[in-house]
């Protein structure tokens, strides 16, 4: 990207590269050997919150054929649709808990939290109790680690902040590798009870040793919890709505995919080596779009991994009936479908300054939140009502459209960097 004399955007209305500012003397060197310890800390922490959330998908075949098989699957979604709307929407308490506590406070809160959640759901027999343990408690602290984590990058890296971002959020598909089949196994063998009681010992000691060596390289700058202004600035808002549709179909295979794989007569243990794969791909997605994003252009990147992933779920997903096809489906849906959220901050890290950057994060989040509020409880009444319970297809095809909706926003998004930043107009960000 060229750039220069490059400034911190003047209005919500232009955009602009950032350059970073002079070091301070008194600062620690950014890209550090320590840096990378922290990036390390961060992976796991992303590993342990949303891989955590995906295994949760395991749970989701549990629920539907065995805890509540009398429940409607609308109902029954509440559970995963609050742990992923808490876990992506209550960022702002990060950043109220961090200017009132610390960082280093903040994070052994949303251990706690994070934990204590877990705990709780294991006692928990009812659909409303998990629905206030797993998804409240749990996602609460979840998003505040997550919140905390992803305010490393930008402390710790200036020359390979894009690439430290991107790695810290391939911790999803390490934990999406690890823990599903764990907890397969675990509810074979023993009970749900005990999956979720193993998993707050793994959350309590994994991410609690990792918090330990979070701490400034800078001061973090005096800013409001949240500033819905910014979704006045066209790129905050396309930026925002592409999330808010990715978020849902992306949720949708998260929860209904293992389901679907032992519709078709497969068993749980079958549709846990398939998430491994899955897992697999979508870290090599999420590395891979960071290297190419630079070469080929951020938003061309987004826009054609969003429709290849709308097409497939709608196609080898929806209209695949056998394993084979499944199989495949879900190995390229790795590659594809998690491109748009490490690069979507990676956009937002090169086009605002630090102290904006952190807000239109902390709001695509809440954005995406709302989302799940909304998209997942609609996605349960299709596999309830259209679907009659054993028909899939409806929630593949919903899924699909949402990816494939995203390009309403994502195409306007690339026109408008290309008009007001002619320096990118071949190679974007």
């Amino acid at each position: 990207m060229d750039s220069t004399d490059n400034k911190p955007e003047a209005s919500l209305s232009d955009l602009e590269p950032v350059q970073e500012t002079v070091q301070d003397s008194n600062e620690l060197p950014p890209d550090s050997l320590y840096a990378w310890v922290v990036l390390a800390c961060g992976v796991l922490i992303w590993a342990m919150t949303f891989g955590a959330i995906n295994s949760f998908g395991v749970f989701q075949t549990y629920f539907l054929n065995t805890m509540f098989p009398t429940e409607p699957a609308r109902n029954i979604a509440w559970i995963g649709s609050m742990t992923v709307a808490c876990a992506y929407s209550c960022g702002i308490l990060a950043t109220i808990s961090i200017a009132h506590f610390g960082l280093k406070a903040t994070s052994i809160i949303g251990t706690l939290l994070g934990t204590l959640g877990l705990i709780l759901a294991s006692f928990s027999t009812k659909l409303w109790q998990l629905i206030l343990t797993q998804g409240v408690v749990f996602g609460t602290g979840a998003s505040i680690n997550i919140n905390v984590s992803l305010v490393m990058p930008s402390l710790w890296f200036v020359k390979y902040r894009s690439l430290a971002i991107g790695i810290t959020v391939t911790g999803t598909a390490v934990g999406s590798l690890i823990l599903p089949p764990m907890q397969t196994a675990i509810l074979n063998n023993l009970s749900i009870q005990w999956a979720y009681r193993i998993m707050a010992i793994l959350y309590f000691v994994l991410v609690g040793l990792s918090i330990f060596f979070f701490k400034y390289r800078t001061p973090l700058p005096k800013r409001k919890a949240m500033e819905f202004s910014l979704l006045k600035n066209p790129t905050v808002f396309l930026l925002c709505m592409a999330g808010f549709f990715s978020l849902i179909g992306y949720v949708n295979h998260i929860l209904y995919f293992a389901p679907s794989v032992v519709a078709l007569g497969k068993s749980r243990s079958e549709a846990a080596v398939v998430i491994m794969l899955f897992s697999v791909s979508s870290a090599i997605g999420r590395i891979l779009s960071g290297i190419l994003a630079p070469k080929l252009g951020t938003i061309n990147v987004i826009i054609a991994a969003n429709a290849v992933t709308g097409i497939i779920m709608i196609t080898m997903w929806g209209l695949g009936k056998s394993f084979a096809c499944y199989v495949a489906f879900y190995i390229l849906n790795g590659f594809f479908s998690v491109v748009i959220f490490p690069l979507a901050s990676v956009i937002i890290a090169n086009y605002f300054p630090k102290e904006k950057a952190s807000l239109i994060n902390g709001l695509l989040y809440l954005v995406m939140g709302i989302s799940i509020v909304i998209g997942i409880p609609f996605t349960g009444y299709l596999f309830d009502k259209p679907g009659r319970r054993v028909d899939y297809s409806p929630v593949c095809y919903f899924g699909g459209a949402c990816y494939l909706f995203t390009l309403v926003f994502l195409i306007p998004l690339r026109a408008r960097i290309r008009k007001i930043d002619p320096g990118v107009s071949k190679w974007i960000v």
